[in-house]
């Protein structure tokens, strides 16, 4: 462990980046920011000895995803997807991962707040805007993420050269919010 304890203050702490909500989540750049959280995820649970769970992957083996929704519709998979985020969010010592569009539904962001700490590694969208990126719609729709996530989260992690080594500003960004080693 990088400071060689597991602060139990840090017990349920989801990590939080955002995925711009305008690229396709069948892109190649919306996958590879995907495995970078769960890479980043792993590795920051790993480090303080937590559980890792990754929110979309719970959805998924609960069968909650695009057709749910389309077939039961908004608000039966809502209340699907607020059961998946009360559980996961109620796991001991854990760290939760999960992306922008999972967490966006009625009550969830009150629910998380009130349980966990939240958070939110930001990003340049620069590297998202590829040949998916034609028109100025994404970058918007990425600020309006980027601003309601600043305000929603307890830590902001400011990687905006999008590394994927970034843990080291996580656990400083930890020990300043916590007040640890001040």
């Amino acid at each position: 462990m990088p400071f060689g304890y597991a602060e139990p203050l840090l017990q349920r702490l989801p990590l939080q980046t955002a995925i711009p909500p305008a690229v396709p989540h069948t892109s190649q750049n919306a996958f590879q920011n995907r495995q970078k959280q769960k890479k980043i995820g792993k590795a920051l649970a790993d480090e303080l000895g937590m559980f890792y769970a990754d929110l979309n992957d719970i959805m998924k083996y609960n069968f909650i995803d695009e057709k749910t929704l389309q077939f039961s519709g908004k608000e039966y998979y809502e209340q699907q997807v607020y059961k998946a985020i009360k559980a996961a969010s109620n796991y001991e010592n854990s760290l939760m991962i999960a992306t922008f569009d999972s967490l966006n539904i009625k009550d969830a962001w009150s629910f998380i707040k009130k349980t966990c700490t939240v958070v939110y590694l930001k990003e340049s969208f620069e590297p998202y805007c590829g040949e998916d990126c034609e028109n100025k719609v994404n970058e918007l729709v990425f600020e309006d993420r980027d601003i309601y996530l600043m305000e929603q989260a307890d830590i902001i992690i400011n990687n905006l050269n999008n590394e994927e080594n970034c843990l080291q500003k996580i656990f400083e960004g930890m020990k300043s919010y916590f007040n640890i080693g001040q």
